[in-house]
Formats: structure tokens, sequence, C-alpha cells
């Protein structure tokens, strides 16, 4: 049986829309396809070019020769050895600023705040660079 067919059967306990306002394995699936419809995932197809606009993959790395290697936030210490290893990198200003924002938010989505402030210095040092490169 297709999903949609199941949905059609059985929408009354869906608490989003249903009468019953009763949750049920029917009301989740149902309230989470109409999170995919509003912003689907669109894998890469076999064949696609890999910077293809096309497709929406955010967790496959489509540039391999530019990742930045050894990054991480465990801990403080291994924080600071990788804003060290994206300082001599030989990366573009850019995509240095972009690999330690990336690395804060991770850490701070963990709750290692102590260990996304490390990155955060180095964002704020890349900031003024940025600035007087401008003037």
């Amino acid at each position: 049986m297709k999903w949609k067919a199941i949905l059609k059967k059985d929408m009354s306990y869906c608490v989003c829309s249903g009468p019953n306002k009763t949750k049920g394995f029917t009301c989740k699936a149902h309230c989470r396809s109409k999170e995919l419809k509003k912003a689907p995932r669109i894998p890469r197809k076999k064949g696609q070019r890999a910077n293809s606009k096309r497709h929406s993959d955010l967790y496959t790395d489509e540039n391999p020769k530019g990742t930045i290697h050894g990054l991480g936030f465990k801990d403080v210490k291994t924080a600071k050895t990788s804003v060290s290893k994206i300082k001599r990198s030989g990366r573009s200003h850019a995509h240095k600023t972009q690999a330690a924002i990336a690395m804060e938010q991770r850490a701070r989505e963990m709750g290692k705040t102590s260990e996304a402030a490390v990155y955060r210095r180095f964002i704020e040092q890349q900031k003024k660079k940025t600035q007087e490169r401008k003037k």
C-alpha cells in the first residue's frame, strides 16, 4: 500500500488536521511529510556533476580537495591545534574563515562553549584582517 493511500485512509487520527486530535503513526508520518514537502532534500543522481545546483545534499563533501583535515573540538587543546592547522593550511582568507565558523557552530551545538570560544577568537581576528583589507 502506498504512503498517500494510507494517509487518505486514516487522516482522522492526525493532530494537525483530524477531528479526533489523537496522535498515532499516521499523524507523525503525515506531519513529517508536510515538513519534507516544504524543503525537500534533493540527492545527487548517478552521473550528475559534483557541483551541480540541481541537488541539495548538505552532508557530502562536494570538493574534497578543499577540505582541511584533522580539525576537532574534543577539548580546548584540540580546538587550539585545529585553529593553528587552519592558519597554516594555505587556503584563502574566506576559506579559513568558513572552516572556523563551521567548527564553532558544531562545537556550540554540542554544548562545548569553551571550545567554541577558541574558534570565535580566531573568527574575530579574521574579521579584523578583512576590515583592514577593505581600507
